[in-house]
């Protein structure tokens, strides 16, 4: 039944803030100098992750949804689990 509430939950842009940053370390100018790091956060959840692996955006932005999956499914149940206490046995308004 989770499941299922958790394929209710819709997403957009406005929902997700991208914050591009130089990355330190290995890698040499190319990583120094542009902007390939992600910071993602999703706004209703204050859930961030970062990707700093690669050295391409387009990859780094890939990853980092990646991450972030598993992290707001989390944060899903947990909304759904309140819900379901509050309401007690009754179930949803039908």
């Amino acid at each position: 039944m989770i499941r299922e509430r958790i394929s209710e939950f819709c997403y957009t842009r406005k929902d997700f803030k991208l914050d591009w940053y130089s990355g330190s370390g290995a890698g040499g100018q190319h990583r120094n100098k542009h902007q390939n790091c992600l910071r993602l956060t999703h706004i209703p959840s204050g859930i961030t992750v970062t990707a700093a692996d690669g050295r391409d955006r387009p990859g780094n932005q890939r990853r980092a949804f990646e991450r972030l999956r598993p992290k707001l499914e989390g944060w899903i149940r947990a909304q759904i689990g309140e819900t379901e206490r509050a309401l007690g046995s009754r179930g949803p308004p039908r």
